[in-house]
């Protein structure tokens, strides 16, 4: 389930949304890095800025899912999306993986705009991953019969280890436990779903951005 065999064009047919995904975050990071006012100025209307999503802008509760604030971000990011995103995407489907995928990323857009303050900005797909750290922990709790010793090993391991790397990275305590609440729910979310299958972005206008 979590390793990786194919070539490139075997991973975009089997695994439609998951590579799209990644190419979306590649595209936009490199679009960030250009040197043009437009491009900078495109990029800053996808940051989730909460003092502007306050005042209407509600679109930056989605977008920040996309963008990520350097190339280590990135990269942390996309090859979590890549090793989590494969196995989810062939048990829930697709189209479901997509909804599922944006859903956590929007719901942990919204939490943030709900406990940080009106000057916080950020950026990442960190509420998405967690939200897919959550669908495996649930298999791994309930569905054990979905996964074999070594993936359910593979998970523990992934779990713990980007549990911490997450953690040690969090500004404050809160955001941190948000993050392992946030994580559980979506494992209590995934239950629906796999019921019905078991069968370098630069601070722009003042902000300072978070990456997530």
């Amino acid at each position: 389930m979590f390793v990786r065999t194919e070539n490139a064009a075997e991973f975009k047919r089997f695994y439609p949304v998951t590579f799209t995904l990644i190419c979306i975050h590649i595209a936009l990071w490199l679009l960030a890095a250009l040197p043009s006012h437009l491009a900078e100025s495109f990029i800053h209307q996808l940051i989730g800025v909460n003092s502007l999503i306050s005042q209407g802008d509600y679109w930056r509760l989605f977008t920040p899912i996309f963008l990520h604030l350097s190339f280590s971000h990135l990269l942390f990011n996309s090859f979590s999306l890549f090793l989590l995103g494969p196995g989810a995407e062939r048990i829930l489907s697709s189209y479901k993986f997509l909804l599922f995928y944006l859903t956590c990323g929007l719901l942990g857009n919204i939490v943030t705009f709900l406990i940080q303050s009106s000057f916080y900005s950020h950026v990442g797909a960190s509420g998405a991953i967690f939200g897919l750290l959550g669908f495996y922990l649930y298999l791994v709790i309930k569905q054990k019969h979905m996964l074999s010793k070594s993936n359910q090993q593979i998970i523990v391991v992934f779990f713990n280890y980007w549990i911490t790397f997450r953690s040690a990275n969090a500004r404050n305590q809160q955001y941190s436990s948000f993050r392992w609440r946030y994580c559980w729910i979506s494992s209590r979310f995934s239950y629906v779903q796999t019921e019905k299958q078991a069968t370098d972005i630069r601070p722009a206008l003042g902000f300072n951005i978070k990456s997530g």
